[in-house]
């Protein structure tokens, strides 16, 4: 792909609705979409995880530390994918503003063929 054409792939990329998470095999995020950064910015998390300056696996560690049955899954999930031991994971988890409860559905890819690169997906339009 040529680089010219990279600031157009990057506005399809920004014009999803889902949040869209790129990680590389070692679980560090690597891209982010816009959807995903507007979403952090609004829930008020950390400027370094809405830009996705943060490993994937980083983020469910406190509450896996915690016992926490969905980071764990999380945790677990996105393991799977980076191994390629799945075609695709899925899982959803609560993901509670200050001002309602809602649901989250986490999905992550496998690699290319290249095995380089998984890419992980969060639809926030998935409230229940």
């Amino acid at each position: 792909m040529p680089v010219s054409a990279l600031p157009f792939y990057r506005a399809i990329i920004d014009s999803m609705t889902d949040n869209l998470v790129v990680i590389d095999n070692q679980a560090d995020i690597r891209f982010v979409n816009q959807s995903w950064g507007e979403f952090g910015r609004n829930n008020g998390a950390p400027r370094h995880v809405a830009q996705g300056a943060i490993s994937a696996l980083d983020a469910c560690a406190p509450g896996t530390r915690l016992g926490d049955r969905y980071s764990r899954k999380a945790d677990v999930g996105i393991r799977r994918p980076i191994r390629c031991d799945t075609e695709t994971f899925s899982t959803e988890y609560p993901c509670d503003s200050q001002h309602e409860q809602r649901w989250l559905m986490l999905t992550g890819n496998p690699p290319t063929p290249s095995r380089t690169n998984c890419s992980n997906r969060s639809a926030p339009c998935t409230f229940r």
